[in-house]
Formats: structure tokens, sequence, C-alpha cells
């Protein structure tokens, strides 16, 4: 994939294991494995989610919103989650975070 600053933002099915999860971009709240397992079972039974954010470097996808939500679908043996890309870096993600 190819993704340019002119890019706005692109919505695509990404794999999990591309995606960076950094505790310092997620600070602000802790991860409640309650939630998790509550959207683990919904998205069992269908359930759509909105996209995860996550920020795009041209070389690694950071994880900017959605932590509860990619838990349960790795919770499921998901492997894949619908995200909404931007492109920045990784202090973008974090920004993009402490905003949200």
């Amino acid at each position: 994939m190819s993704i340019h600053r002119y890019d706005l933002q692109l919505t695509e099915n990404l794999s999990i294991s591309k995606i960076k999860i950094d505790q310092e971009i997620h600070v602000f709240s802790k991860l409640n494995d309650a939630v998790i397992s509550e959207f683990s079972e919904a998205m069992q039974r269908g359930a759509d989610f909105p996209p995860i954010t996550v920020f795009y470097d041209g070389s690694e996808y950071w994880l900017a919103d959605g932590f509860h939500r990619i838990k349960a679908k790795e919770a499921n043996g998901d492997r894949n989650i619908l995200a909404e890309v931007e492109f920045g870096s990784r202090h973008e993600a974090k920004l993009y975070a402490v905003r949200n």
C-alpha cells in the first residue's frame, strides 16, 4: 500500500500483526478486561463496531484509537480489523489519542 501526504484518510482491512500497539500512546486509560470481553462477545454475535484509527508513517501502523476493539478481535482469534488509516508518525498517533 502506498500512502502519500495528500491522502486524507483511507479505510482498510488491516492485518492485526502489522499494527504497533504502544502503551505510551494509550497512556490515559487502562485496558479493561470486562470491556474487552463484552466487545468480544458482541463481535461474535455480529455487532458492528467503528473502525480503529491508526497512523501510518511509511513503514509502521501506530494504533491511536481502538485499543479495546483490537484486543477483542485478538481474543476472538481474528487476524484482521477495519481501520481508518491516516498518514502520520507515532508522535501524531499519540497526539490524536490524547485529544480523543
